[in-house]
Order: C-alpha cells, then sequence, then structure tokens
C-alpha cells in the first residue's frame, strides 16, 4: 500500500505549476492579455482545486498540518517568483499570507469531508462545497483589500 500523507503538497505544486506556465505561455503569444493577480481568491481557488483533487484520488486523511502548512506557503512563494509574477521582496509576505490561507482552507475542507464522509452522500458533494468556499474567500478578501 502506498504511502499518500504528502500528497497534498504534490498536487498543489502540480496545480500551480500548470497554471503558471499556461499564464506564461499564454502572455508569451498574446502579450495584451491581462491576467488576474494572484490575490487571496485565486491563491483559495488553485488550492481548493487541489483539495478537490486531493479528495477524490486519496482515501485517508491523515495530515500533517504545520509540515503542508509550510511546503504551499513555499510553494506559492517560490513558483510565482519564478515564473516572474512576484519580486523578491514579496516572497516573504506571499508565503505567509499563502501558508495562513492553505491552513485555513485546509482546516474547514477536512472538517467539512470528514462531516461528509460520516453521511450517505456521494463524493461528488465536495465539489459545490469547494465552489461556496471560493465564494466566502472572495468576500473576504473583498472586506480587507
Amino acid at each position: 500500500m502506498k504511502n499518500k500523507d504528502m500528497l497534498l503538497n504534490s498536487i498543489l505544486a502540480a496545480v500551480l505549476g500548470i497554471a503558471l506556465l499556461i499564464a506564461m505561455v499564454w502572455r508569451t503569444f498574446q502579450p495584451n492579455v491581462v491576467f488576474p493577480v494572484l490575490n487571496i481568491p485565486s491563491m483559495a481557488g488553485l488550492m481548493l482545486i487541489a483539495l478537490l483533487i486531493e479528495y477524490f484520488v486519496s482515501t485517508d486523511g491523515k495530515r500533517f498540518w504545520i509540515v503542508q502548512t509550510v511546503l504551499a506557503g513555499i510553494t506559492f512563494g517560490v513558483l510565482p517568483w519564478a515564473a516572474g509574477l512576484i519580486a523578491v521582496a514579496e516572497m516573504p509576505k506571499m508565503m505567509v499570507v499563502s501558508g495562513l490561507l492553505f491552513l485555513s482552507l485546509l482546516f474547514i475542507f477536512t472538517a467539512v469531508t470528514k462531516r461528509l464522509k460520516a453521511t450517505l452522500v456521494p463524493k461528488t458533494a465536495a465539489v459545490p462545497i469547494a465552489f461556496v468556499l471560493f465564494m466566502a474567500y472572495q468576500c473576504f478578501a473583498g472586506i480587507f483589500i
């Protein structure tokens, strides 16, 4: 049996890497296109996509909260810098904000999915829950920004 304890961070790095690669290629061929900035709602959307993929692929819910939070912060600090979206001076701020955002999303999504496993609803019920969480984080960002 495979150990899938840190699968979420690999999926998160892959989702973010694919999104940044698409943005870089698109910017190469269409330089006049304006892309959305990497802010709280867009980071929450990418994290929720990774959480949904991990929920559908993995069966166990074992988490290493601190390690996964630090790795998510490093992922969102290094990959956007490598893609040229943020400067080196913005990396620590991006790491802290994305780490806290990931921790809050991970806590809420894990609590909801554990509750879903206790009921008879299908696994696909996590998709509208992720969408509602995404909308909630858009409202959250609208309050503070």
